[in-house]
């Protein structure tokens, strides 16, 4: 490639092998030709030549017929041309390179970008939760924690983020290391509005702005210094153990020196006695806390194999009982007779009524079924005693006899337990070995056994679920819900059809 001052040359040598440019006279076969294209043609050339410097235009000139002095004269006239000055600039900058005295200027490496967002309505409290959101992570997890917040300002906070981080490493700051150093919020002018009031009188409204502004740079994530913090600690500790004591003598301690005068002495101090008893209580809780643990998780491993051997077990007797009874309706059907399953053992109780025009005895009785608000229900084991009660309250209550699908749905979806009178979800099996440990119900599985098939510790199991809260059926009750179901009402007994309505409001 050419340098300028070889290309301006070469581009004045070529302007000088062109002819002069003057309007060409028009003759009759070149009438056609437009105005637009003679003036195109008379200023092409002029106006190349003005672009060099005034050296090359005088002897252009010269050849053309002008006279020297006219142009020797114009040449004083007129000042330095721009081309001339960027000639002597190239010519000095060559001669500084080939003599050595040339310098670049030394670019200092930065070491950080500060970035920060405009003032924009919002408080300084609802900013400050995402600024602590990024602060002290990557630059590629903060934007990854901005881009999961359902925070209204996070998408503004993730533009600016990602913007700075791309600014950053234009500066030449690596993206794997860059971290959000600093994050800190600033307040801005408060706009105020005017609130109007009833009865003529009217307020002022504040509503705050504020900015968030970011540091980012090289360096370790919080969790990273944690993680070394504790590390240091350990390593002080380890240190202490095996060279401080005095006595034992370990790797990098000073070694235990005879003294010309007063007997033995150690070039350390001894650590004192009660420092030395701490220690030793220390390790001695850490060593048992560490055997507890290890007791711990063998015994929850062995817990859920008992679990799951348990879980199985009852599949298959679900599954034995269910092939009985298709076996017992087709043997039924081959002889001709018909098939009658067994009484129903455990009825699911559901109470469709309010609180008003309720006569005592049927509001002492929704009491002890512990169905005080509408919607509520709970299971009921079938006995001469609590038919009776039922009866008393049909017109306030439905029921039926659930299916093992309705109450694995019910206990899983909306089963919580009674815990020291408080109302806890059973999201652990912990909770209930706890609570019915000391009868032998281990996990939830062992709760729907225990209801399905009206075990020995129903009444325990059923005490310890609180009555469950079912929302409206979808689609709505019926127009009228105090009659009997069968009368086209919601009220009284409806037997396996209970299913179905526990199935809408679950």
């Amino acid at each position: 490639m050419q340098c300028p001052r070889s290309s301006l040359h070469t581009f004045h040598a070529l302007s000088r092998a062109l002819p002069a440019a003057r309007a060409p006279v028009p003759s009759s076969s070149t009438a056609a030709i437009s105005s637009q294209q003679v003036r195109h043609a008379s200023w092409s050339l002029p106006s190349i030549r003005n672009l060099l410097p005034r050296k090359l235009q005088r002897s252009a000139a010269a050849e053309d017929g002008e006279p020297a002095a006219q142009a020797a004269g114009e040449d004083k006239a007129s000042k330095k041309d721009v081309f001339e000055q960027a000639i002597e600039d190239e010519d000095v900058a060559l001669s500084q390179a080939r003599s050595g005295l040339s310098f670049e200027r030394e670019v200092k490496q930065a070491t950080f970008h500060k970035s920060s967002t405009a003032n924009f309505k919002t408080s300084r409290r609802k900013l400050n939760d995402l600024s602590r959101l990024v602060a002290g992570r990557t630059a590629d997890e903060a934007i990854l924690q901005l881009q999961a917040s359902q925070k209204k300002q996070a998408p503004r906070l993730l533009s600016m983020l990602a913007l700075a981080r791309d600014h950053a490493m234009a500066k030449g700051l690596r993206r794997e290391e860059l971290v959000v150093a600093q994050s800190w919020v600033t307040k801005g002018p408060a706009l105020q509005r005017l609130d109007i009031k009833g009865r003529g009188r009217f307020g002022v409204k504040h509503h705050p702005s504020s900015k968030l502004h970011v540091l980012l740079a090289e360096g370790e994530t919080d969790e990273e210094r944690r993680r070394s913090r504790k590390r240091d600690q350990w390593r002080r500790s380890l240190r202490g153990l095996t060279e401080g004591d005095g006595v034992g003598v370990g790797h990098g301690a000073r070694p235990v020196i005879n003294a010309h005068v007063g007997g033995w002495r150690c070039s350390t101090p001894l650590v004192p006695e009660t420092l030395l008893k701490k220690r030793k209580s220390t390790e001695k809780s850490r060593e048992e806390k560490r055997a507890t643990a290890l007791e711990a998780r063998k015994a929850r491993k062995a817990k859920r194999s008992v679990i799951f051997k348990r879980a199985e077990q009852y599949v298959n007797e679900y599954n034995k009982k269910e092939r009985e009874e298709i076996r017992l309706r087709r043997q039924a059907k081959a002889n001709g007779d018909f098939y009658v399953p067994a009484q129903p053992k455990v009825y699911f109780v559901m109470r469709t009524k309010g609180i008003n025009n309720i006569a005592p005895k049927p509001r002492k009785i929704l009491q002890l079924l512990r169905l005080l608000q509408i919607n509520n229900g709970v299971f009921v084991k079938v006995t001469k005693a609590t038919t009776e009660m039922l009866l008393r309250v049909e017109p306030y209550i439905t029921y039926g006899e659930p299916n093992l699908k309705t109450v694995r749905e019910l206990i899983y979806k909306r089963g919580y337990g009674k815990v020291n009178k408080q109302r806890l979800p059973l999201s652990s099996n912990q909770i209930i070995e706890e609570n019915l440990g000391k009868y032998g119900v281990l996990s939830i599985e062992d709760i729907v056994h225990e209801i399905v098939t009206a075990g020995p510790h129903f009444k325990q199991v059923a005490n310890f679920l609180w009555p469950f809260k079912l929302s409206n059926p979808n689609g709505g009750f019926r127009t009228r819900k105090a009659p009997q179901w069968i009368e086209g009402g919601e009220s009284g007994k409806r037997e396996q059809f209970i299913n179905d309505l526990v199935k809408k409001c679950n």
